[in-house]
């Protein structure tokens, strides 16, 4: 069953969005930070402007936050996820996360698209979007700090 977010789920959001990071390319470099992780979990659930849902089957097996931001370059404003983790035994649940979010973004009239992010770098999550309508455009480049 797909659920707002609780307080309640605070401890097992913790442990996704750790174990979501490291299973990115950056977070086999830099380690997950437990109290930043809590504190964030902890302001999405109370706030009123975050799209915070779990995946709860008899335990939380996946969430998805996500937000609405204002656009910089049109009148209107863009949704973009914040964060979308299911574990790997239950991925196939993970369409309805995702729907339940861009059903809720594009409820409000002003948002033009949704933006997601892929911060593994797997293309089978980009194959998953494409399959729901998303197309891709551009890209992400990081650059690192200079030691």
């Amino acid at each position: 069953m797909i659920r707002i977010a609780t307080a309640a789920d605070e401890q097992a959001i913790v442990e996704l969005a750790t174990r979501a990071w490291s299973e990115t390319p950056l977070g086999r470099e830099i380690p997950a930070d437990d109290k930043r992780i809590r504190r964030t979990a902890v302001d999405a659930i109370r706030s009123p402007n975050v799209y915070l849902r779990v995946l709860d089957m008899g335990g939380i097996h996946g969430l998805i936050a996500g937000t609405i931001v204002p656009a910089m370059t049109f009148a209107g404003d863009v949704a973009t996820d914040l964060m979308f983790y299911v574990k790997p035994e239950y991925r196939g649940r993970g369409v309805l996360l995702l729907k339940g979010f861009l059903r809720w973004a594009f409820g409000f009239d002003t948002v033009a698209y949704a933006a997601l992010g892929i911060s593994s770098g797997d293309e089978r999550t980009a194959e998953f979007y494409q399959r729901l309508g998303a197309e891709r455009v551009g890209g992400v480049f990081i650059v690192r700090r200079k030691s």
